[in-house]
This record gives C-alpha cells, sequence and structure tokens, in this order.
C-alpha cells in the first residue's frame, strides 16, 4: 500500500513525497500545533486549533474538530461514492450495489476516535479494516481486484 503509485524498482521525488505522506499519517506525525511545539514550544507554546481555537491541535483534533466537520462528512460521501463505483465497473448490472449496502459498515463512516473500533480515521492513516476488504470481496471475488479498488479509494485520500 505504501508504494501504490509506483513501480517498487523506481524512485522518483514525487513518489518519495506521496510515501512520505502515507507514513506520517499513519504514525500520526502531520505537522499540528502540537508537533511542531516539540521544536518550537517557544514560539507555539499556547497556541490551540486554527479553526475552533479551544482545543491543542492533536492529530486526531485534526479529523474531530467541530469547525472541519463538515468538510469531513463531504469527504466521506465522495469516498463512499467511490467505492461504490469502483465496485459496480466489476459487477453485471443486475447485481449493482448501492450506498446503502455500504452503510452495514456503519462504523466506518463515523468520524470518531476509538480505542475498541476501526472509524475514518483509521481509514486516513491508511489503515484498510478487514471488515471493508471482506465487503468488497464479497461482490469482486478476486483478491487482486479487491486490492486494487480499496488502493484506489485509499489514494483518493491524498
Amino acid at each position: 500500500m505504501l508504494n501504490s503509485d509506483s513501480v517498487t524498482t523506481h524512485t522518483d521525488f514525487q513518489s518519495t513525497k506521496i510515501k512520505e505522506k502515507k507514513i506520517k499519517l499513519l504514525i500520526e506525525e502531520l505537522p499540528t500545533i502540537e508537533q511542531v511545539k516539540k521544536n518550537l514550544l517557544e514560539i507555539y507554546d499556547g497556541f490551540p486549533c486554527c479553526f475552533c481555537a479551544d482545543t491543542d491541535e492533536t492529530f486526531n483534533h485534526v479529523w474531530l474538530c467541530e469547525y472541519r466537520r463538515t468538510k469531513m462528512i463531504s469527504i466521506i460521501i465522495e469516498i463512499k461514492a467511490k467505492l461504490v463505483e469502483l465496485i459496480n465497473q466489476e459487477l453485471e448490472e443486475r447485481s449493482k450495489i448501492t450506498l446503502q449496502e455500504l452503510d452495514s459498515l456503519s462504523d466506518l463512516w463515523r468520524i470518531r476516535y476509538c480505542d475498541n473500533n476501526f472509524s475514518f480515521i483509521d481509514i486516513i492513516k491508511g489503515i484498510i479494516p478487514l471488515s471493508l476488504s471482506e465487503f468488497t470481496n464479497q461482490y469482486i471475488h478476486k483478491q487482486q481486484t479487491t486490492f486494487r479498488i480499496l488502493n484506489e479509494v485509499r489514494d483518493l485520500l491524498y
């Protein structure tokens, strides 16, 4: 998944930057104010989230901030629509799926942080939950095509 944008034997600046971004998301190392404070505390001490000005800007708060909620919902809608589109491209007309079927994975589409269940924040980090993979594969029946679809959906987040 980290090398999905390029051949593994080929390296260039663009693919390196994309890989770097994927790794930073996975390990929750985005340049939030809280991360920048680690190196420049004297400048950023006391800086809250630039959107709500109420909370420290941590990795999770970037996605959970109420002032960004509308944007996050639109991103989720776009991702779900793309997933349905890609699955349906592989299916015959009579067996097409709908967004309602995708909603059966309700926890995945929630904007929240949870230690026990996967949520949309985990998808942003690059983690593809088994439930999403199994959901896709139950319609596609080909692991390689399922992988390609999920990879394309994940890359849409970049």
